[in-house]
């Protein structure tokens, strides 16, 4: 008796830390932010961190909960659903995926969730951190702002996808692992890094877009290598283009007659040419 009292006790005791920990990923409101930490300097200090907080006083004056995770392997659909917006940063042009790992591994659950969601979208394809104050500031905020730009109590998950230095060692056009789970049927996400397209410094940015109040080319660059990636394929069904390197490449022609090699994406809003 004392033996089956025992296992008893031990399998309420099991069930009620699988209930815990299966819950411990989930949002603590309805207006948190999830933050990759080792894609950021700082955590909840970054300049990630502090953005998502301003953006939702700015939007709709309710403080928003940033929440920094070490990674997100573990993590169900349901935990990310119940995030305003998820967020890779740039941890000042970190080269390799040893801080996007776990977002890698797991963007197969947290793409098809930002897509169902119908969440605002950005992709930016440089390290707006690193050159912070030379109007990476700028680009943060406004992009951040963007994605978290639901009213609160909704069920829309937004994306601030920062790809900073990750990929700046593709030297031909290759998958971008990350953005897999975001591709819609038919489209596909590709990049070539720095070690083909060099230091560029020749910007422009092709729309108005709420993603980019108070960015100009001027806060774009040049940053002394201002574009570390730029996209040769994307989901043009559902991405529209913000800026790209100015007559880097010809595979682009942008609305307002320009020339070049996308860089920043966003989804969720039209632009205004």
């Amino acid at each position: 008796m004392k033996k089956i009292f025992a296992l008893f006790l031990m399998l309420i005791t099991v069930g009620l830390f699988q209930t815990s920990s299966a819950q411990i990923n989930l949002a603590p409101d309805d207006h948190s932010i999830l933050v990759l930490g080792p894609t950021t300097s700082g955590g909840l200090g970054s300049p990630e961190g502090l953005a998502a907080a301003k953006a939702g006083l700015d939007n709709y004056g309710v403080a928003y909960t940033v929440v920094v995770v070490p990674s997100w392997l573990g993590f169900t659909a349901v935990d990310f659903a119940s995030y305003r917006a998820i967020v890779i940063g740039d941890p000042t042009c970190h080269v390799g995926n040893a801080d996007i790992i776990s977002a890698e591994a797991t963007t197969n659950i947290w793409g098809p969730v930002v897509n169902a969601s119908g969440g605002n979208v950005v992709m930016i394809g440089t390290d707006p951190t690193f050159h912070y104050s030379q109007g990476g500031d700028s680009l943060i905020y406004g992009s951040m702002r963007f994605v978290v730009s639901d009213d609160p109590g909704k069920t829309k998950t937004g994306a601030y996808l920062c790809l900073s230095c990750y990929y700046n060692s593709y030297c031909v056009p290759t998958d971008v692992i990350l953005l897999d789970g975001l591709e819609s049927a038919g489209q596909n996400f590709q990049m070539t890094g720095g070690c083909t397209i060099g230091c560029y410094d020749n910007i422009h940015k092709t729309a108005n877009h709420p993603a980019l109040v108070n960015v100009t080319d001027a806060t774009l660059g040049p940053w002394g290598c201002s574009v570390h990636e730029i996209f040769n394929d994307w989901d043009k069904l559902n991405y529209d283009v913000l800026a790209i390197g100015l007559g880097l490449d010809s595979s682009y022609i942008a609305p307002d007659g320009t020339v070049g090699s996308p860089y920043i994406l966003a989804r969720g809003a039209a632009v205004i040419s």
